[in-house]
């Protein structure tokens, strides 16, 4: 049996590392678009309003570090337990999409 000779060796070398990293270029484009276009937050505007309810106050201060002004309503109850609720990433604020979390 004949030995294979050196150039044909280097040349599927070469092919194959070629292919490799134009397979990992791809796949880290790939990635970096999903986890960009993921985390991104597409903001939209929402025009300030005072929710509707029994008894609504509004609380506004400022965060301990970093004094950042937060402004948000404090719903009267008669149990003993509270309801926190935050916007996600895509909302600027609570539309009352959540009708189980408002009868709470």
């Amino acid at each position: 049996m004949d030995p294979i000779p050196v150039f044909v060796t280097v040349k599927w070398f070469l092919l194959a590392t070629g292919a490799f990293a134009v397979a990992m270029a791809f796949y880290l484009g790939v990635t970096a678009f999903v986890i960009s276009s993921t985390l991104t937050a597409r903001r939209s505007s929402c025009p300030y309003r005072t929710p509707a309810g029994p008894v609504v106050e509004e609380v506004r201060f400022e965060s301990d570090v970093d004094r950042i002004p937060l402004v948000g309503w404090l719903h009267s109850s008669t149990g003993d337990r509270a309801i926190v609720l935050l916007h996600g990433l895509d909302s600027p604020s609570w539309e009352g999409d959540q009708p189980d979390s408002a009868r709470a």
